[in-house]
């Protein structure tokens, strides 16, 4: 696995943001936006990241999320 895989991610139309800490799925652009490769990052800080980055009009709704289940 790619270590700068690693990390927070952030789905900007719903505000689902997860934390990908192992190869099982890596979320890929455009739908999804690497907003931190701290997978600590917690979600006051995560929610910072993106009002600064512009990611999405009300930071204050993006919640964590589960990852999909492979099949």
């Amino acid at each position: 696995m790619d270590p700068s895989k690693i990390g927070i991610y952030l789905e900007p139309r719903e505000g689902k943001l997860v934390r990908i800490t192992s190869p099982y799925w890596i979320p890929e652009a455009p739908e999804w936006v690497m907003i931190s490769n701290d997978p600590n990052v917690t979600l006051l800080a995560a929610r910072a990241i993106i009002g600064d980055r512009g990611l999405m009009t009300d930071p204050h709704q993006a919640i964590w999320s589960r990852i999909p289940t492979q099949d």
